[in-house]
């Protein structure tokens, strides 16, 4: 019992720990118990509302008796006069640390306002004084928090009915005066009670938490919520709701732990059915679970903070009719408190809206996005936040994966319910939706969350972190899109002639996270090594080089038949072309058809590549191109040679031309789904030709004829070049694997869901994959075997002839992979590895380069070496002394 006092009233306890003492203090009022609030209010009470305080010097177990202190914390014109209810706090900080300020309220006598105000004591409780009070009227019961720059801010109940806000004043003296006082028009209230408490302190690169308490709802005590605050009060990003039914008053606390403790009014017909005590952890941001170890990235944002809109991250759609009204540039704006604003208006005859989207400025695919909104509460209009591919949804080919429509949110609705929907295959007569109407109770007061989760398999919609839709409808949309926002008018929403103008559609934030894998250690100590360049009953010479010969560059060919392989090189290091030789037994045996060349294929240059293409007329096509004609260099760009027949005789076509300037042609083509094939190659660029750019081209005859080339990769500080294209294993993605020619760090890597119109930011390979001219194929299991020159850092086999194997996944996340094998050792450093990867029917992997193959004065070769993975897994299973080696390989 703290204190009993039979027939009279004792409450509005606010308690408060002097931190230096270890006291408790206990502020309260009294009254007596025949006087009523109104006729204390009205001066015709028997006696006054007192203020008494106690004390307690054992955590609360015994407490002092109580003693007056009315006269040195009350004004004589006052009336009415609260403490709290709640508790107080101890000043942290600054020159009034120490301070114990305690929140309370009061009413004029004259005017019958309401205001809010403190008392507070300098010498640790043994006398009281007032403080300031509030500059405006109709507030009362308030609770204060300091805030990291020395100020203290009083959050208090609102009587205004116009504005159902919680209202804040701010004090820079320790509470000695007050002013800005202000609606927070983020904590909405019924006219009730709150809590609010400081969680910590911002330490670092950690931000401060303040939390806050309270039943969320404009009209009714219900919708008990628990919010926090990163950004010291301006703003209430986070929020967990302990009961959504009827609730009322609220006390939290921090416990040692640093979960917070909510003590509260609730029942399930009125608040007062019950005290609940619920122990929770500081609501915090929702950001979907990921696996262990991986971790959300923010790669682009908008908190709308300054005076105007960002044009460079938003183009402001204005002077554009819209259904029934008009977009107009005046509508969309910033309010100067961190909101973005989209009026909704009307102007003489007509109605207006705002609406913005970031097209041009910021597109993206998969990840997870989201916006805080509030909405507007008239008929006639409704806002959207929704997501657009810049080229619309007009594909019909592969339905929703070429373009949807995504619409995290819509709400046409005064009523508590929302919209997510997808739309695809135009708005036609092929026009095609899926959508999900959600019902949210309270969300339409207030603000509230809507994110989309959007992984290359599904959707996911979530509203204030709460799953509301799962989907795959359409067939994910595989393409970059862009961010709308905007307010539309239209019957859908309502009748707009019944509105109360100007209505507004209010967002805090657009957030926009990408997935981060979970680092993975990854380098020569966590890829195994099997090393097979020493075993020469695998290896085939195709065409051996001699002092004076170098056989260069090779790349191949295996027609459908499982076992004819062609080969094409050049004579010296990027030199002129004319070899070719045919295999009839997968690469067993060779014979050389230089005489079937044309004359002309003698004057072709640099690292000849053969390619077998099948056009939209059903003619299979085998083609070499070549980088010029002629000098090293060029022009002319890209000469080539055609069969028509298998290879059993060939002609000379005309060079694509000056468009199709290269360092070398082709070093991957890769046919597409809709039958045209793309081919993918690296030109210099910058000043003074110093840098190198990825280009791509699109041929949809077979390669008879390509597109203007277009540039699809640069990298600042990096050289991307000789780029290999291939499939995921469900054919719904393009990997392309990049050289990365200053060798001071690993390769590169893009990928495209979307038949290479667009291409994701080039990231480095995993270490195993770094390395030169890339080329490789699908084993029978599924995995993946890549052949290349090997320049990953500190790697054992540098410069040699090696494949990587491991899967799609283990790229796409950057996983190291299962192994390597070395398969050829290079007796003249790094000057190797520019191969043809072949399978055959029977799961042997064939695999060609050019390489000094022996020491001595013979110059390079070209050679092939022969292996199955059932023999890769066979040699680590068994022989693990061969692991993590590169030695070896010698002849």
């Amino acid at each position: 019992m703290v204190w009993d006092d039979p027939g009279n009233t004792s409450g509005n306890p606010c308690v408060v720990v002097d931190r230096d003492t270890g006291v408790i203090w206990l502020l309260m009022t009294w009254n007596r118990g025949d006087d009523h609030e109104k006729d204390i209010i009205a001066l015709r009470s028997k006696d006054t509302r007192r203020v008494f305080v106690t004390r307690s010097d054992d955590d609360g177990q015994t407490w002092s008796p109580a003693k007056e202190i009315t006269s040195e914390v009350k004004q004589e014109n006052w009336t009415w006069y609260a403490t709290g209810p709640g508790s107080g706090i101890q000043l942290q900080h600054g020159p009034q640390k120490g301070r114990l300020v305690i929140p309370c309220d009061h009413i004029e006598a004259e005017t019958n306002h309401y205001y809010s105000h403190v008392i507070y004591s300098d010498d640790h409780g043994n006398t009281w004084r007032l403080g300031g009070r509030t500059p405006d009227h109709q507030v009362n019961e308030c609770e204060v928090v300091e805030l990291a720059d020395g100020r203290l801010m009083l959050n208090m109940r609102n009587y205004d009915r116009d504005k159902k806000y919680r209202q804040v004043a701010f004090s820079e003296d320790g509470g000695m005066t007050w002013k800005d006082q202000a609606f927070d028009t983020e904590l909405i209230e019924p006219i009730c009670q709150a809590s609010i408490t400081r969680h910590r302190w911002p330490s670092g690169d950690v931000p401060g938490a303040i939390a806050f308490s309270n039943p969320a709802s404009k009209d009714q005590r219900v919708n008990m919520t628990v919010r926090a605050s990163f950004d010291e009060g301006r703003s209430w990003s986070a929020s967990t709701v302990l009961h959504t039914g009827p609730s009322a008053y609220s006390s939290l606390a921090v416990l040692p732990d640093g979960q917070l403790a909510c003590l509260y009014e609730a029942g399930e017909k009125h608040p007062y059915e019950s005290i609940v005590f619920a122990r929770i952890p500081l609501p915090t941001p929702f950001l979907p679970s990921l696996p262990e170890g991986c971790s959300w990235d923010l790669v682009w944002q908008d908190e709308f903070d300054g005076d105007a809109i960002d044009e460079g991250k938003w183009e402001i759609i204005g002077d554009s009719p819209r259904r029934d009204g008009f977009w107009v540039n005046e509508d969309a704006a910033l309010d100067g408190k961190g909101n973005l604003v989209l009026r909704t208006k009307k102007d003489g005859d007509r109605y207006t809206s705002g609406a913005i989207r970031t097209l041009d400025r910021f597109e993206s695919t998969y990840g997870y996005w989201e916006a805080r909104c509030e909405f507007p509460t008239q008929p006639g209009h409704w806002p959207a936040f929704w997501l657009m591919p810049p080229r619309g949804i007009v594909s019909l080919e592969q339905d929703g994966q070429d373009g949807t429509e995504i619409d995290i949110m819509e709400k046409p609705w005064r009523e508590d319910k929302i919209q997510h929907a997808l739309h695809w295959n135009g708005y036609g007569e092929h026009h095609k939706s899926e959508g999900k109407v959600s019902e949210i109770p309270g969300v339409s007061q207030g603000w509230h969350t809507f994110g989309l989760w959007w992984t290359p398999e599904e959707y996911v919609f979530y509203v204030d972190g709460k799953e509301t839709w799962r989907t795959a409808a359409g067939g994910v949309c595989q393409v970059p899109v862009f961010i709308k926002l905007t307010e539309e008018i239209g019957d859908w929403g309502g009748d707009i002639t019944e509105a109360a103008l100007p209505d507004t559609f209010r967002v805090d934030y657009v957030r926009v996270y990408q997935e981060k894998a979970a680092p993975v250690a990854d380098g020569p100590e966590a890829l195994p090594l099997v090393d097979i360049a020493g075993d020469t009953g695998r290896q085939v010479v195709i065409a051996a080089g001699t002092e004076t010969v170098y056989q260069g560059h090779p790349t191949t060919v295996l027609l459908p038949d499982g076992k004819t392989m062609f080969a094409v090189w050049c004579i010296e290091h990027g030199g002129l072309a004319g070899p070719m030789a045919k295999s009839i037994d997968g690469g067993l045996t060779w014979t050389r058809i230089d005489d079937r060349m044309p004359e002309g294929f003698k004057t072709h240059r640099n690292c000849p590549s053969i390619y077998r293409m099948e056009g939209p007329d059903g003619v299979e096509r085998l083609w070499v191109f070549s980088a010029c004609t002629g000098e090293k260099g060029g022009p002319p760009y890209m000469p080539r040679i055609l069969s028509e027949d298998s290879g059993d005789s060939w002609r000379e076509m005309e060079p694509l031309g000056d468009k199709f300037n290269c360092v070398m042609t082709f070093s991957s083509v890769l046919r597409l789904k809709n039958g045209a094939h793309l081919g993918m190659y690296h030109r210099r660029s910058g000043p003074e030709n110093k840098l190198l750019e990825v280009v791509q081209t699109i041929s949809p005859d077979g390669g008879l004829t390509w597109s203007d080339p277009v540039v699809v990769a640069t990298v600042p500080d990096k050289m991307p070049c000789e780029p290999f294209v291939f499939r995921s294993p469900d054919g719904n993605e393009l990997c392309c694997l990049m050289r990365e020619n200053t060798h001071k760090g690993r390769g590169l890597m893009m990928f495209s869901r979307d038949e290479a119109r667009s291409w994701s930011t080039p990231v480095n390979t995993p270490w195993g994959l770094s390395g030169d001219r890339h080329m490789g194929v699908y084993a029978p299991d599924g995995r993946l075997v890549i052949a290349f020159r090997d320049r990953a850092p500190d790697s054992p086999t540098s410069g040699h002839f090696v494949a990587w194997v491991g899967a799609y996944d283990d790229i796409r996340n950057g996983r190291p992979g299962q192994s390597r094998v070395k398969l050829l050792h290079s007796h003249s450093g790094s000057d190797c590895g520019y191969p043809g990867v072949e399978l055959l029917p029977d799961g042997t992997i064939v695999a060609t380069t050019y390489i000094k193959y022996r020491e001595g004065k013979a110059k390079h070769s070209v050679v092939s070496t022969r292996f199955t993975l059932e023999e890769i897994d066979r040699i680590l299973n068994d022989a693990p002394d061969v692991k993590h080696s590169g030695r070896g390989g010698s002849h």
